[in-house]
């Protein structure tokens, strides 16, 4: 059942999602590194390059794998220091990380702008400081250093741009590790290796297509 939670999450990041998206565009650049930040990141995407398919499955393929996220924390009781909404929003970044790097360069960018977007279109008030969930603005960078830390060379783009902080970066691959480490602890145990190479090897053409 577990494996088929995250195949399925998974899978759908790879159905919806142009399997060549080469248009440039302000979030893409972060993993690709060919374009200038946008000086209006209030308008909607297209204006800056990101096709309205990306920008849009992305984004709703990111929040299914983060309620998925939530579903597997209740269902295997997985113990979790610190706030759930974060944690999921780790689970969902380490997932597509560890689909294949095609995929989950074309899902993150439509996370990356949906956070960007939504962080861009307002000042947080004290509604969002009380909140359960992060700011949009620390989702966006959290997202960012779960995809360098994973691999600093092939995202290296994210830094030389200038999207994620220096300083930030430092730390991303010691994030990713621990991730990873309570993925591999809390989770992997409960999951069918057999389905879940099954269906990677089944997606693995389109997953790993940049």
């Amino acid at each position: 059942m577990i494996a088929s939670l995250l195949a399925t999450g998974v899978a759908v990041a790879g159905t919806g999602l142009p399997a060549t998206a080469t248009v440039p565009s302000p979030v893409r650049s972060m993993f690709h590194g060919s374009y200038e930040p946008p000086k209006n990141p209030e308008h909607d995407a297209p204006i800056h390059g990101i096709p309205s398919d990306l920008a849009r499955d992305g984004a709703v393929v990111f929040v299914l794998l983060h309620e998925i996220s939530h579903a597997l924390f209740d269902r295997l009781r997985v113990p979790i220091l610190g706030r759930e909404e974060d944690a999921a929003d780790q689970l969902a970044a380490f997932m597509l990380l560890r689909a294949g790097e095609g995929v989950a360069r074309r899902v993150l960018v439509g996370a990356a702008w949906m956070y960007l977007h939504d962080a861009a279109g307002r000042m947080p008030d004290e509604t969002d400081f009380s909140d359960v969930h992060g700011l949009d603005s620390q989702r966006f960078y959290n997202v960012l250093c779960m995809a360098h830390g994973s691999n600093p060379t092939a995202f290296r783009g994210i830094v030389e741009k200038g999207y994620l902080p220096k300083d930030r970066a430092e730390s991303c691959t010691e994030e990713y590790l621990q991730v990873s480490y309570a993925a591999r602890k809390l989770i992997d145990p409960s999951m069918d290796a057999k389905t879940w190479a099954r269906t990677r090897e089944k997606h693995k053409a389109r997953w790993e297509k940049r």
